[in-house]
């Protein structure tokens, strides 16, 4: 059996979610991984759903708990 690692990390408000994971993913050197829950605010998403072909994505302050 293979060592699980958790990580818990925090966000500033107007970093790039996408960005900020892409960092720390390569910071950790972690090949596979999965978010198991997320509580924030964010003020811009983008979210293609399960067999849909384009994404759904808007503007303004939303948040997210997940």
């Amino acid at each position: 059996m293979q060592n699980i690692s958790t990580h818990a990390f925090r966000f500033n408000p107007g970093q790039n979610l996408n960005v900020c994971i892409q960092q720390l993913v390569a910071e950790k050197q972690i090949r596979a991984g999965w978010i198991s829950f997320f509580v924030g605010g964010v003020t811009e998403y983008s979210i293609r759903f399960a067999n849909q072909p384009n994404r759904c994505t808007d503007t303004g302050h939303f948040e997210k708990v997940s």
